[in-house]
């Protein structure tokens, strides 16, 4: 069984989320990028296992949402910034979900930051009072449109390329767009502009772009650029942006996940969990109890007891 990952970030925070017995979002902005990185060139990241549930069973678990905007980093950020982004997953409200993520959070959670969200990091350096605004920058994640591996030119990266840069929010310069690293030309174009058209944020109802809607997209990124180079040059940097463009639609947004499905009792849940998550490994005791820990099952009407995965 599969699933396209176009279809878990149209169906994520809708009828997708999380059960309180995983843990908080933990992968760091480079880990991100190695997802991407990983996708992108056909290599296999693991299997999502999901959760079916039973409608007699909603009122009986606390559900969280995944993370969209996000705080990644250890500084405690101003009001200002945590009005737009998240430093813990949320409790859903209205939601009934049909879905939740028993295994997989934190690949699943990644693409969606950084196909349909953004981070907040702290650019202050030692000793910049971290409640100060202007030492914070929003960042999305961005594909080097100039890079591609099929592509052999002294002035362009010759890979491909996943940063998050700045996108000049808060106190941040932007960093989208053209630039060069001494004579290498390089193209940053936020991987969320693939999606639909991006913008600062897609909806459930997001398509992946194709055709026309895809060279529009490439175009009006090279067309910007100003790249002080010849007509043919010129075409031959756009040639590499719709390879790179094409490879991320391909290859990431529409790659097929392998998917593993339960619809068990919710009382074999925590077990499932923690099977998962130690399997094929030696675990240490500490490891051993902070799995177990995780997998206790935050009833709701326990609500002294209850988890949120991300406290």
């Amino acid at each position: 069984m599969s699933r396209q990952v176009s279809d878990y970030l149209s169906e994520i925070n809708d009828h997708i989320f999380l059960p309180g017995l995983q843990r908080e979002f933990v992968w760091n902005p480079r880990q991100i990028e190695e997802l991407f990185d990983s996708l992108i060139r056909d290599y296999p990241i693991g299997a999502v296992t999901e959760w079916r549930v039973r409608a007699a069973n909603i009122n009986d678990y606390n559900s969280y949402n995944f993370l969209q905007m996000y705080v990644a980093d250890d500084y405690r950020p101003p009001d200002s910034v945590l009005a737009e982004y998240d430093l813990y997953n949320q409790e859903i409200e209205d939601e009934e979900p049909e879905i939740l993520i028993i295994d997989g959070q934190q690949r699943l959670n990644s693409l969606y930051i950084g196909v349909e969200g953004e981070i907040a990091v702290y650019n202050g350096g030692r000793g910049q009072p971290s409640d100060q605004l202007q030492y914070w920058e929003g960042r999305r994640l961005c594909v080097d449109l100039f890079g591609h591996p099929e592509y052999d030119r002294d002035d362009t990266a010759g890979d491909y390329g996943f940063e998050f840069r700045s996108t000049g929010k808060f106190g941040g310069t932007d960093e989208t767009g053209y630039s060069m690293t001494g004579d290498t030309r390089h193209l940053w174009m936020p991987v969320g502009e693939l999606w639909n058209g991006g913008g600062e944020a897609a909806t459930g109802n997001s398509t992946v772009l194709e055709g026309r809607a895809l060279s529009e997209v490439v175009d009006r990124y090279v067309d910007t650029a100003e790249l002080r180079a010849d007509n043919e040059t010129r075409y031959q940097l756009r040639s590499i942006s719709m390879a790179v463009a094409r490879d991320i639609t391909s290859n990431v947004l529409q790659d097929d996940l392998e998917t593993d499905s339960t619809s068990k009792d919710r009382s074999e849940i925590p077990e499932i969990f923690t099977r998962l998550n130690m399997e094929g490994s030696d675990p240490k005791p500490y490891q051993l109890l902070l799995s177990k820990l995780m997998s206790y099952w935050p009833y709701a009407e326990e609500e002294s007891k209850r988890i949120n995965p991300g406290k």
